[in-house]
């Protein structure tokens, strides 16, 4: 079952998405509702799958929540609601990599699909963190290899393709210190 939080200082709106839409029917439980940033800050743990939250409100607004889900729970995908068809709250989503917007007043069967897919999404991007994470040792091993064999400059286009926030000199760096340990044990 996919869990979703509900957030908007909307309190009628809140409980409108909560009982009009037949979230049962389409696998999803809504685990909790807040009408602010601050209440659903509270209410946001590592079982909530998908937040859907109003952007502009008082106390904490949806852009600080969702900083503050990302930071703090990975994996929970965002969906922002709002009456404010502005660019300004676009690019804001973009920057914290927001799974959709949906402008107000709601399509309940967009935000069912918008909810779906926001979860499958990040059912996919944990399960390619997962492989990446139990290939790291077999990709280290391997760089280490054919640089050792000299194959440098196809290992230099490989690291940039395959993980570009890693430098080179990371490489080195990590490969001198394994051949000193190496030495020293001998």
């Amino acid at each position: 079952m996919i869990r979703i939080l509900l957030v908007d200082d909307n309190r009628a709106m809140v409980r409108a998405l909560a009982t009009a839409i037949p979230w049962k029917e389409n696998g999803v439980e809504v685990c909790g509702y807040a009408y602010d940033g601050e209440e659903a800050k509270n209410l946001l743990n590592e079982g909530t799958d998908v937040l859907v939250t109003d952007v502009k409100m008082p106390r904490m607004d949806g852009i600080e929540l969702t900083r503050y889900a990302t930071e703090n729970f990975p994996q929970i995908q965002v969906i922002f609601m709002s009456a404010y068809s502005e660019f300004d709250y676009a690019v804001a989503g973009l920057k914290l990599n927001v799974y959709d917007y949906i402008t107000k007043p709601v399509d309940n069967q967009k935000l069912v699909e918008a909810v779906l897919s926001a979860y499958s999404h990040g059912r996919i991007q944990a399960e390619l963190e997962s492989l990446l994470k139990d290939s790291l040792p077999y990709m280290r091993e391997r760089v280490v290899m054919e640089l050792l064999m000299g194959d440098v400059q196809g290992q230099r286009e490989r690291l940039t393709r395959i993980l570009p926030e890693w430098q080179e000199e990371m490489w080195f760096t990590c490969m001198v210190f394994d051949l000193f340990q190496k030495e020293a044990d001998i």
